[in-house]
């Protein structure tokens, strides 16, 4: 439990007046929450934020709901874009 909390923790930072998009900043937090970051070191996990954004951001399907999201007021948490490109990219790096 203390593990998942310095790693949300780790992924609320960002750099001074850099602060990313709030879409990606919802797909790093739900990475984390659902357990998609279980097995990262803590002085890794910047690593792999970057590289989870840049993975989510190459798929131009996504992109139209990254821009929606703001305004979404029902999320399914269970079964949403964020599930399956995390998914994807969990299959992708052989996590």
């Amino acid at each position: 439990m203390l593990k998942k909390g310095q790693l949300l923790t780790e992924l609320l930072k960002q750099p001074a007046n850099q602060p990313l998009p709030i879409s990606h900043q919802i797909a790093i937090l739900y990475a984390g929450i659902f357990g998609y970051l279980d097995n990262v070191d803590l002085n890794e996990i910047n690593k792999r934020e970057k590289d989870i954004i840049n993975f989510i951001s190459s798929f131009d399907i996504f992109t139209p709901y990254l821009e929606e999201l703001p305004n979404i007021r029902d999320f399914d948490v269970k079964n949403n874009p964020f599930r399956y490109m995390l998914d994807l990219y969990r299959k992708s790096r052989k996590l």
